[in-house]
C-alpha cells in the first residue's frame, strides 16, 4: 500500500474525522517540524508541530518528543475546505501535495530521515 495519501483520499480521511500529516523534516539545528491537518467541526485546521530531535534509531516516536514551545498550543490557520488547506501549506510551508500521510505515518517519515543522514 502506498504510504502517500491521493487529494480523494486526503479528503476521506478528514471527512472521517481523521487528520492527516506532512514531515516537513529538520527545520533547525536539532529540531523537526511536521504540519497536520485535522478535522473539527466541518472546518479543516492547519497545525504545525516543532519538536527537538530526542529520537533515535530504535526511538522514533515523534510525538513524544518535547515540543519547542510548549506554550503555542493553537491551529496556525482555519480552513472552509481541504483544498483551501493544502494550497495554503504548499505555498506557506513547501509541504507538497503528494507527501501527505495518515496520521501516526509521520513517524515512518522521520525514520527515513535519520538513515539518510547515517
Amino acid at each position: 500500500m502506498p504510504r502517500y495519501l491521493t487529494f480523494s483520499q486526503i479528503k476521506t480521511a478528514l471527512n472521517r474525522g481523521k487528520s492527516v500529516e506532512f514531515f516537513l523534516g529538520s527545520t533547525c539545528e536539532g529540531q523537526i517540524s511536521w504540519l497536520s491537518l485535522t478535522p473539527k467541526q466541518g472546518l479543516v485546521e492547519l497545525w504545525r508541530f516543532d519538536v527537538f530531535d530526542d529520537g533515535a534509531d530504535d526511538y522514533l516516536d515523534v510525538y513524544s518528543f518535547e515540543m519547542v514551545e510548549p506554550d503555542f498550543l493553537d491551529p496556525l490557520r482555519v480552513f472552509d475546505a481541504a483544498s483551501e488547506a493544502l494550497s495554503y501549506a504548499a505555498e506557506s510551508h513547501a509541504a507538497e501535495a503528494d507527501r501527505w500521510v495518515n496520521e501516526g505515518v509521520v513517524q515512518d517519515e522521520y525514520g527515513d530521515l535519520r538513515a539518510s543522514q547515517k
